[in-house]
């Protein structure tokens, strides 16, 4: 596979960056649910596919109060993006990449999100 085809994932954006495979029951890789690995918290996030071990082309870039909540609605029927709703469904492999950001304002978050899309391909 050509990895010049691929937008890979900054990892440098932040020291305190987090990640984990994603899968959900209802994605075509069933029997690994691990979404309730997510934590709770607020934080900034991407969603993107694995190609080669790495994070790569980012699907998505959000701020939330409550990740876990936000991924579930992302794996849910409520996602309004049709492209996105398909991508989670899908049997690619998910990589949700956060940064925790428990006691920021939120203000902090949305400038971080802000950041994040500046320094990231979303495809």
């Amino acid at each position: 596979m050509d990895t010049e085809l691929h937008s890979f994932f900054p990892m440098y954006i932040s020291e305190d960056i987090r990640s984990m495979v994603m899968a959900s029951a209802g994605s075509l890789i069933a029997g690994k649910e691990n979404l309730s690995d997510i934590p709770a918290i607020p934080a900034v996030y991407a969603i993107c596919a694995r190609v080669n071990g790495r994070p790569a082309n980012c699907r998505f870039i959000g701020e939330t109060d409550d990740l876990k909540k936000s991924l579930h609605h992302h794996f849910g029927e409520e996602e309004q993006s049709r492209r996105l709703y398909s991508f989670m469904r899908s049997a690619k492999q998910k990589v949700l990449i956060y940064l925790p950001m428990d006691g920021e304002e939120p203000a902090k978050r949305c400038s971080t999100e802000k950041y994040w899309k500046e320094k990231i391909v979303l495809k």
